[in-house]
C-alpha cells in the first residue's frame, strides 16, 4: 500500500513542513532513489492501480541534507489509464511532449439536434405520447429548455391524473420483462466470498423459499399459454414523493390443461416493489429553471432518477448476492414488467415478505451493552459480505436493515438481520481498465453512531477497518 497523502506536498503553503510523516515513506523513496541511480532511468512509475506517481528525480543534497523529490501525481481512471500514462511517457522520451494528468478530451455523451429557427420553442428529443422518464432524452433535456418544460408539464399532469393502487386491484405480469427489454449490469470478473467467520455469522437462520412460485415463473417466462397476474391484498408504501410503491399480495397464474380446460392457481403471499415514475420526487419547475439559467449543462438535473437505473441496481445486487438470499437479503422471485389497471407498464420485482422490524424502530439505548455489541458486530459482518460483492450503499439509513428476533438466550444469535433496498447503490462492474474507484466512506458506521449505539460497540475488534476487497 502507498500512503499517497504523505507524498502530497502543500505547494500553496511554501513555508509549511513538507517532511514525510509516515516512517515507511522515507524507506520507499530511498528505494526508488537507488533504482533511479543504479539504472539511469528517465522516469520511474509507482502505482497501486488507483493512483500513479511518475518520478523523474530524487536527490539528497550533500550541503543542506535535504531530500529533493520531483514527481507528478496522477489519478487513474478510464480516461487516464495506466496504459495511457505509459504510452505518454514513451512518447515523451522520443519528442518534446508534455505530461498531462488528464486526457484533454471529454467523451461524447450525446448531441443536440440541429437548431431550426422555426422550431425554437418545440420540444425535440421527446417520444410521442410519453409514459415514462425514458421517453425524454436526458442529454437534450439538460440543454434544450422546451424539452425540460415539456417534461415538467408531463410529470405534473401524470401525477394529477394517476390513481394509486388499491386493495383488490390486479396487475398483469410480463415475466422476466425487465431483462427482455433493458440492458443489465453484469459483473465480468469472479466475485470474492467473505471469510468463513462472516459467512457463519450471516447465514445462521435460513428462511422458507417459495419453490412452487419460482417454478411457475420459470415456466411462464417462455410459455405464452401461461398468464400471470398479481392481486393486491395490502398496501405497505404508496403515494407521491416516493421512489417505490410496496404491496403485499398473491401471484395468480392460469394455464391450459391437456383437455383444453383453463386452470387457475395462486401462490404467496409475496412482496411487490414497483418503480412508478409518476410518483417519483422531482425538483420543482422553479428549481429546474434556476439550474438551467445558472449551472453548466452537464451538471443540470443530476438529481433526477430513472426507474430503469434503479431496477438495474436492484437486479445486480440480488444477482451478486444470490447465495445470501433467504439469509442476509430477502428471497427474490424475479424482475418483471407489470401492467397497471390504467394500462401503463412499469417495472418492479417480487421478493420475500420478511417478518421483521426496521432497525430504526429498535430502542437501541435500552439494550444491554453486550447485546448492542453483538448486534453491531453482526451488522459489520453483513456490510462486509455486501461490499465483497462490489456493492456500496450510497444512502445508508437504518430503515434498510430489518431486525428479526430469534429464539434462545445466546447474545450472538438473539437477532437475525436482513439488508434491503439497493436502488441507490454504487456497483463495481469489473469492466474498467484500472481498479474502479467507488465511494468508500464508512457511512453505515456514522448512521449507527447517530442511532445511539454505545461507543464500546465500535472498538476495532467489533467494527474492524475495511480490507482490500471492501475498499
Amino acid at each position: 500500500m502507498v500512503c499517497w497523502n504523505d507524498l502530497l506536498f502543500p505547494y500553496e503553503q511554501t513555508n509549511s513542513d513538507v517532511s514525510f510523516r509516515c516512517p515507511k515513506s522515507l524507506s520507499l523513496v530511498d528505494r526508488l532513489q537507488r533504482i533511479l541511480d543504479d539504472t539511469q532511468l528517465t522516469y520511474l512509475v509507482l502505482t497501486d492501480e488507483y493512483r500513479a506517481a511518475v518520478f523523474d528525480r530524487i536527490h539528497l543534497s550533500t550541503i543542506s541534507g535535504l531530500l529533493f523529490v520531483s514527481y507528478t501525481n496522477i489519478w487513474l481512471n478510464d480516461r487516464t489509464s495506466l496504459r495511457c500514462l505509459l504510452g505518454t511517457l514513451l512518447n515523451r522520451l522520443s519528442q518534446n511532449s508534455s505530461l498531462h494528468d488528464e486526457v484533454p478530451f471529454r467523451p461524447v455523451c450525446g448531441a443536440l439536434n440541429r437548431a431550426v429557427e422555426d422550431l425554437q420553442g418545440v420540444p425535440v428529443g421527446v417520444n410521442n405520447h410519453p409514459t415514462s422518464f425514458s421517453d425524454f432524452d436526458f442529454f437534450t433535456m439538460q440543454r434544450h429548455l422546451p424539452v425540460l418544460l415539456s417534461f415538467i408539464e408531463w410529470k405534473r399532469k401524470s401525477q394529477t391524473q394517476d390513481h394509486p393502487l388499491r386493495v383488490g386491484d390486479t396487475l398483469a405480469v410480463s415475466v422476466n420483462g425487465f431483462a427482455k427489454k433493458e440492458p443489465l449490469l453484469r459483473f465480468t470478473l469472479p466475485l470474492e466470498r467473505p471469510t468463513v467467520e462472516t459467512l457463519s455469522a450471516i447465514t445462521r437462520n435460513g428462511r422458507e423459499h417459495l419453490h412452487g412460485l419460482d417454478s411457475v415463473l420459470q415456466l411462464a417466462r417462455d410459455n405464452p399459454d401461461i398468464t400471470v397476474s398479481f392481486a393486491v391484498e395490502e398496501t405497505v408504501r404508496m403515494g407521491s414523493g416516493k421512489f417505490s410503491q410496496v404491496f403485499f399480495g398473491s401471484v395468480e397464474w392460469t394455464s391450459v390443461s391437456a383437455d383444453g380446460t383453463r386452470v387457475t392457481r395462486k401462490d404467496g403471499p409475496v412482496c411487490l416493489k414497483l418503480f412508478d415514475e409518476v410518483f417519483f420526487p422531482v425538483m420543482s419547475r422553479d428549481e429546474c429553471l434556476q439550474q438551467f439559467r445558472s449551472w453548466p449543462a452537464e451538471r443540470r438535473l443530476l438529481s433526477l432518477n430513472f426507474a430503469t437505473d434503479m431496477m438495474r441496481r436492484e437486479h445486480a445486487a440480488y444477482e451478486r448476492l444470490q447465495y445470501l438470499q433467504g439469509t442476509l437479503i430477502p428471497h427474490s422471485y424475479g424482475f418483471h414488467e407489470f401492467t397497471l389497471p390504467d394500462g401503463r407498464a412499469v417495472y418492479g420485482f417480487f421478493m420475500e415478505i420478511v417478518q421483521g422490524d426496521a432497525l430504526t424502530s429498535l430502542e437501541v439505548k435500552q439494550l444491554p451493552e453486550d447485546v448492542q455489541i453483538s448486534l453491531v458486530r453482526h451488522i459489520r459482518h453483513g456490510l462486509r459480505a455486501i461490499q465483497y460483492a462490489g456493492i456500496k450503499q450510497g444512502d445508508w439509513h437504518t430503515d434498510q436493515i430489518l431486525v428479526i428476533p430469534q429464539q434462545g438466550e445466546n447474545k450472538e444469535t438473539q437477532f437475525g438481520l436482513v439488508f434491503v433496498d439497493f436502488a441507490f447503490t454504487w456497483l463495481q462492474l469489473g469492466e474498467g481498465r484500472v481498479a474502479e474507484a467507488v465511494p468508500s466512506g464508512d457511512y453505515l458506521y456514522l448512521e449507527l453512531q447517530e442511532a445511539g449505539f454505545l461507543a464500546s460497540a465500535f472498538e476495532p475488534e467489533i467494527w474492524w477497518p475495511f480490507d482490500d476487497f471492501e475498499c
